[in-house]
């Protein structure tokens, strides 16, 4: 009998019968996608991807390409698990997320999958109230990092056989409930608008200020967040009161001088604002000196959604502590602009109605660029001003009534 070989006796004598041994089975290979978890499943280009084996092992490391697409080749039959990891920085998550995240807890709304995972940022086993604090922080600058990192991923366990497999799937920002984030560009565009915010202009005085924010025009106010900047050698602030009735438990940031941030989002309904004050900014101010508060869009961008998250974007018009000195003395009693600063349209306010005025604004070289006479003022004490399209910038308003002249500082911010 020969070595490999199976023997068996017959009348015709020995017969060999040749074994070959059998070929080893062919290496498989895993591939796949990785897409952001929003609705353009926007690919996650440089992605690192490390194969391990089900002792926890890395097998084999690679990235992903402009596509998202990620390859391992050759891979033997056995468990495995993919790990993925991104540089990418975080971003994309907005009052609109914890609007969300607080509809779930409450019962309003229910989220799922990943989307419901984004939440747990306290790396507790599940999304709590604790969690949204978190994230609330987050979007004010308050805090800069979460427990679980900035990046998560729903990938799963896998068994390779004889055959190739192919395991896709998706990536998201801790924080964004609504997967609205695209990487490298943000939020979508907001194309809605409605309503107007308003930083109200105030007389410069040493000591206590308080500069109301107004609000007007919103049905449906279901989040909010946004920064003020103001100027940190005039104006410390010392407190935010009054909220609208409804808004509370909102998260206030103080992250450098001279900038608060604000996040709110509602509990169990959105808060219709017709016309009234939002809140009221005290501040202790060291100065007679002018100085302005603009609504700007950094650190904590600008963002309002009604109670069903849908985004919109109401006017934002910027205020000022206007200085005591200069033009705005020659002011006379009984009259005011409101807003100031504006967009272009603003209102006339005289403390009685049923007069006559004449109204002229012109530029800062003297030109005039808007004249209207013989305005009727109504019992109802106001009358609007637009001046169209003129470019930003200060301009002076006269309005003549009964002989007198009053001149008022304008300022057009768009």
């Amino acid at each position: 009998m020969k070595d490999g070989s199976v023997s068996s006796g017959s009348d015709c004598g020995w017969i060999d019968y040749i074994v070959f041994p059998s070929a080893a089975p062919a290496a498989a290979s895993v591939t796949g996608t990785v897409t952001y978890a929003n609705t353009a499943n926007t690919p996650l280009a440089g992605l690192t991807i490390k194969l391990k084996n089900d002792g926890g092992t890395v097998i084999a490391t690679t990235t992903t390409n402009a596509a998202g697409n990620y390859s391992f080749s050759p891979v033997a039959a056995g468990n495995y698990m993919l790990e993925a990891t991104t540089t990418k920085p975080w971003g994309g998550v907005s009052a609109a997320d914890v609007l969300l995240y607080r509809k779930h807890i409450a019962n309003i709304t229910l989220l799922t999958g990943i989307y419901l995972a984004s939440g747990d940022v306290n790396a507790s086993g599940g999304l709590s109230a604790a969690d949204v604090l978190l994230v609330k922080k987050r979007i004010a600058t308050i805090i800069n990092s979460f427990t679980v990192g900035d990046w998560l991923f729903n990938n799963m366990p896998f068994t390779v056989g004889s055959n190739g497999v192919t395991q896709n799937f998706k990536g998201i920002t801790y924080g964004d409930a609504n997967g609205s984030y695209i990487p490298a560009a943000g939020k979508s565009a907001i194309v809605n608008h409605q309503g107007a915010i308003t930083l109200e202009t105030i007389a410069a005085a040493k000591g206590e200020v308080i500069i109301p924010v107004h609000v007007t025009g919103i049905p449906d106010l279901g989040s909010f967040q946004f920064t003020v900047q103001y100027d940190p050698a005039r104006l410390t602030p010392v407190d935010i009161s009054d909220w609208y009735q409804g808004i509370d438990a909102v998260t206030i940031g103080n992250p450098a001088p001279g900038l608060i941030t604000f996040v709110w989002a509602a509990d169990v309904s959105g808060i219709a604002m017709g016309d009234g004050v939002l809140c009221n900014l005290h501040f202790t101010s060291n100065s007679t000196d002018g100085s302005v508060l603009n609504f700007i869009n950094a650190p904590t961008s600008r963002e309002f959604t009604d109670f069903d998250g849908i985004a919109f974007e109401p006017d934002m018009i910027n205020g000022a502590v206007k200085s005591i000195t200069g033009t705005e003395a020659n002011n006379l009693p009984g009259f005011s602009v409101y807003p100031n600063p504006n967009n272009g349209k603003f209102t006339l306010r005289f403390d009685s109605g049923n007069t006559t005025v004449n109204i002229r604004v012109t530029n800062v070289i003297g030109a005039v660029v808007f004249e209207e006479t013989s305005v009727a003022i109504p019992a109802s004490h106001s009358t609007v001003v637009d001046l169209g399209t003129l470019p930003e910038g200060m301009y002076l308003l006269n309005v003549e009534e009964n002989g007198s002249v009053k001149t008022q500082k304008v300022f057009v911010v768009r």
